[in-house]
Formats: structure tokens, sequence, C-alpha cells
């Protein structure tokens, strides 16, 4: 049995996939995004939180590329839960389970991918004169050791609004850095002295 916890509210979950999640085809193509995503909904009849006690299966949406799954909680309940969704609250369970399967894609056979989250941003290593950006970026069901580096101009068209979250988040990073680094570490700003 498992730590994770979920929201109970009168037998039903209500989690759903971010609509900026596009998928990331192998064989070329790109899909758009799952139908009827949004973000996580919070429903304010929430009554307690249950453990999760185990996966029992899963269920493959091969039109929008996705997948659910379905989770058995401590109270005995079960529930079909969005694998995105429940990467973000109990990663190692669905890491687990795809394991425990011979592999994600063994058990699925999908062949498209969905961008979870960009890792980090690294210049090209390439010699040829591309300074395109390259992303460390993350798939839905597998773990961070996983991710693949991809071209700034491929997250742009399979995923601009997520790739433009991680930038603005880079952007006030580097700025409250270079605060930093002006000041020093440690030290408070200069207070200025007013001679009456």
């Amino acid at each position: 049995m498992a730590a994770a916890t979920r929201s109970k509210h009168h037998g039903a979950a209500h989690l759903q996939e971010p609509v900026e999640n596009k998928a990331f085809p192998i064989a070329g193509k790109v899909q758009s995004p799952p139908k009827g995503g949004a973000t996580q909904k919070t429903d304010p009849g929430f009554e307690e939180d249950v453990a999760v006690d185990e996966f029992i299966g899963h269920r493959v949406d091969t039109k929008n590329s996705t997948i659910d799954i379905h989770v058995k909680w401590q109270d005995g309940e079960t529930t079909w839960e969005s694998e995105w969704s429940l990467q973000e609250k109990v990663p190692s369970l669905v890491f687990k389970y795809w394991e425990k399967l011979n592999g994600r894609y063994a058990a699925t056979n999908l062949d498209t991918y969905h961008v979870f989250k960009i890792l980090k941003r690294a210049l090209p290593s390439d010699k040829s004169g591309n300074s395109e950006h390259m992303y460390q970026v993350q798939w839905v069901g597998y773990r961070p050791a996983e991710s693949t580096l991809e071209h700034e101009s491929k997250l742009r068209m399979i995923t601009p609004d997520m790739l433009g979250k991680f930038e603005s988040k880079q952007l006030a990073k580097g700025a409250s850095e270079k605060r930093k680094r002006m000041r020093g570490p440690g030290l408070p700003r200069k207070k200025r002295h007013v001679k009456d």
C-alpha cells in the first residue's frame, strides 16, 4: 500500500489531463492534445483523503494516445484516473506499474508520447552551427532518467504553452540570480542615510 492520497468526493475523482499536453510521435506525425482535457479541477465537496492501495489495470485510448489506470483505493473503492494525473501525484507507483508489465510500450503499444515536463535547457552540442536550444524532456509514463533532448522548434510545435511557461520560469529565476550576484551572497542592500 502506498502513502499517496487522493481527495474523495462521493465516489468520484476529478482529475483530468492538462490541455497543453501535446504529443510527440515517433512516426513523424504530430497529434493534437487529448480531447476534453483541462487542468486538475478542485471540487469544494471533497470529504477526506484516501490512500492508493494498488493499480489493478489500465485502458488505452488509441485515438488520443492516452492511458487511464484503474486504481484501487485503501477504502476499497476503484476509479479510473489519467496516467498524467497519477504521474503528478504518485510517480513512483506509475513507474513501478509499467516495470511490472515489462515497460509501458510493451503494455500499451503506443508510439506517440506526450510531454510531461520540460526539465532543463541546454545549448546544442552539434558542430553544424545550429544555435537552436535543446531541452531535456520527460514523457508521460517515463522516469526523468528516460528523458530525451529535443529541439526548441519541435517543442514550439507540439507544446508551445508548456515551453512558454518553462521559459518564463527560467527568465524569472535568472533575474533573481542576477540580483543576488549583484548584492553578493548574504549581503543586505545598503541603506541611504538622510541628513537633517
